[in-house]
């Protein structure tokens, strides 16, 4: 009989003593060691099926079903791109100009610099893929993670919230618009908004990106009638 060890993810270093199971085939016995190895005493083809099941099994552990992807954008004709990357960055006042954005306001570091963090709240997503505002009010809380100056750029993340969204990081560009696209609107830009995310119980991709859509649009109304 031969022992089959193989890797199973852990990282710790402690003593190779090993807690008894049963093989899948043959009923040869396995162990678990706490240096996170598999032990298998057993014949050789059967260290191969185990070694394939475990193998497999972990890979199916560490590999989740797909995040979504999706972007969205809207062009604007008489704001520039400036006075677009002043809105956003302008990160704990984002209610003022995105219409169904009740509240939003500021609970860590300074507006607008790498780190802080808002509180969102009143916005019409509902955690079960519609956009009604029945039930608990909607909020999250969303930490600034890069911001670019130069090419008017910046990212954030959800790390709170009540409309189960996992692993969401959001995207916002500010791009000018180039001369020769609409010569009569060559000061306008173009708002880049992409995002990902787990994807999301009740929901369906492209239903989320009409949604954000929708709301990119009512932004760019907004702007244009104050600018």
């Amino acid at each position: 009989m031969l022992e089959f060890i193989m890797r199973t993810g852990h990282d710790t270093d402690a003593d190779a003593d090993a807690t008894p199971g049963i093989c899948p085939i043959m009923n040869s016995r396995c162990h678990l060691r706490n240096d996170g190895f598999l032990s298998y005493k057993s014949c050789f083809p059967t260290q191969l099926f185990c070694a394939f099941s475990v193998s497999f099994s972990l890979k199916m552990e560490h590999n989740p079903q797909p995040k979504w992807e999706a972007k969205v954008s809207a062009k604007l004709t008489r704001a520039s791109p400036d006075q677009v990357w002043a809105i956003y960055t302008d990160f704990f006042n984002f209610h003022k100009w995105f219409p169904t954005l009740a509240t939003c306001y500021g609970i860590h570091g300074t507006n607008g610099e790498l780190g802080c963090v808002r509180f969102c709240s009143g916005f019409s997503v509902s955690s079960h893929g519609s956009a009604g505002s029945g039930g608990s009010e909607k909020w999250s809380k969303e930490r600034l993670i890069a911001i670019d100056h130069t090419n008017r750029s910046l990212s954030y993340e959800i790390v709170g919230s009540n409309i189960g969204f996992n692993s969401y990081v959001s995207t916002v560009k500010i791009v000018q618009r180039g001369v020769d696209e609409d010569r009569d609107h060559r000061d306008g830009c173009v708002i880049e908004w992409s995002f990902t995310v787990d994807p999301v119980e009740g929901w369906r991709l492209d239903d989320m990106k009409e949604l954000y859509e929708k709301g990119l649009q009512g932004l760019t109304k907004r702007i244009e009638d104050t600018l």
